[in-house]
């Protein structure tokens, strides 16, 4: 599989820093992991199969 090129940074919200990350172009679509997991390995696949269409962000808890 080729890698998918990503943006990934820290955001301030109400005192503390979020992690997120970004893939692809389009219309944004947040995803957003449950409980005790984390954003990239719960969402691989859809990454996988979405990066294209859409702007995928995915919010790390």
């Amino acid at each position: 599989m080729r890698e998918i090129e990503s943006k990934s940074a820290y955001a301030p919200a109400k005192g503390i820093k979020l992690y997120y990350e970004i893939f692809g172009t389009g219309k944004p679509l947040v995803l957003i992991h449950g409980g005790g997991s984390s954003g990239f390995s719960d969402f691989k696949e859809t990454v996988k199969r979405l990066h294209d269409q859409y702007q995928l962000i995915l919010i790390d808890l």
